[in-house]
């Protein structure tokens, strides 16, 4: 499978070609944009690509350690170099169609916290945190049942698996951060040949002199 999206053979997949892998599989609802998000999700290089292993964690299963193995070592059928079969790309579309949904869902989430007037995200850290510097496992399965929701073996998985950057089984404040804020757009560098406007009026200044 990671064969199949990475065409260039870099050993790195890149948007463009989960993008490409998508298209022509008939998914109508991909974009570059959304699958450098979808890339931002599992991206713990964070160098906008995914590696090998940095891929299982999108397409393997987190929880089931047993099936996760399976997968990885266990007795397959399937012939080296032989294309994979269409029913198998289809379910890894599937997957990525979840994942924009998901993406989708949670910047509308996002932007609802955003605007809402009391909401300040080192107060909320402080909060699921107790005050520590990080959010442990208990302390996040702590919060989440005082507000009705008992998540299983699997949604704890998903969250460290998208969240937990540097897999220490904790969020940290910046990992926190990017949850409930998205992640930050950093402005590109002015162009080297770009002059300082105060520059240019001296150089003005200096031919009227002459």
């Amino acid at each position: 499978m990671f064969n199949a999206i990475n065409t260039n053979n870099d050993d790195h997949i890149s948007a463009k070609e989960l993008h490409d892998f998508m298209a022509s599989n008939f998914c109508a609802s991909s974009s570059i944009a959304a699958c450098q998000d979808i890339i931002a999700e599992f991206d713990s290089s964070q160098d906008a690509c995914l590696q090998y292993e940095e891929f299982l964690n999108l397409f393997m299963p987190a929880a089931n350690a047993n099936l996760r193995d399976y997968c990885l070592y266990g007795r397959r059928s399937a012939i080296p170099g032989r294309p994979l079969p269409a029913s198998v790309l289809s379910v890894a579309v599937r997957i990525l169609e979840s994942e924009i949904r998901y993406n989708s869902k949670r910047s509308a989430g996002q932007a609802q916290l955003a605007a809402h007037p009391d909401h300040e995200v080192r107060k909320s850290f402080d909060h699921f945190s107790r005050g520590r510097f990080d959010i442990s496992i208990p302390s996040l399965i702590e919060i989440l049942e005082s507000n009705g929701f008992f998540p299983r073996a699997e949604d704890l998985e998903a969250i460290l698996r998208r969240c937990d950057h540097d897999a220490d089984r904790a969020l940290s404040f910046e990992e926190f951060s990017e949850v409930t804020e998205g992640l930050k757009k950093v402005e590109a560098p002015a162009e080297d040949n770009e002059q300082p406007k105060e520059s240019s009026e001296k150089k003005e200044e200096a031919k009227t002199e002459e």
